[in-house]
């Protein structure tokens, strides 16, 4: 989400503490809003919605609390997996077989991983200008392609050269 996002994501959060019977104040939305962030808002508006469907109704403890944010990143990840027989560009993609990481060896034959070509553009096609924990973190991921592209001058052949 970007800082622009508050608006809609505080909306959608306050349209979820009504439905469970709460209210919730600026203090509370802004912690949610830090832990989310990393999340598309189109996607985390329909992941909210999905962790609140998939409560148990029968449940008395949880039938007024407010959806957590653990809950919100599970129901988040449900939507962002491929449908079966469609595979989204990591899933899809030939060289690292949806793992989004290449493994091979170094000289001294111990096991290597870096990021594959596919995570790379993922994280590059969801960085923004914004100082986050998730782009600091998109940041190190293409930081770590760049240099074993450079080092080996392609990810899919670099366990063969050195």
């Amino acid at each position: 989400m970007h800082f622009n996002d508050k608006p809609e994501f505080r909306k959608k959060l306050v349209e979820m503490a009504t439905v469970v019977g709460r209210t919730i104040t600026a203090d509370e939305v802004d912690p949610y809003f830090k832990q989310l962030e990393e999340y598309p808002i189109d996607l985390l508006k329909k992941a909210m919605d999905q962790a609140l469907h998939d409560r148990d109704p029968d449940d008395v403890f949880m039938k007024n609390a407010l959806v957590t944010v653990p809950e919100i990143r599970a129901a988040f990840e449900d939507l962002a997996r491929p449908v079966e027989g469609e595979a989204g560009p990591i899933a899809s993609c030939k060289i690292c077989g949806g793992t989004a990481w290449i493994t091979g060896f170094d000289k001294e034959k111990k096991m290597i991983a870096w990021p594959c070509k596919c995570l790379y553009e993922s994280c590059k096609a969801s960085l923004d200008n914004k100082a986050s924990a998730a782009n600091a973190h998109r940041k190190r991921i293409m930081k770590a392609y760049e240099y074993h592209q450079k080092k080996w001058g392609g990810l899919e052949n670099a366990e063969n050269k050195d």
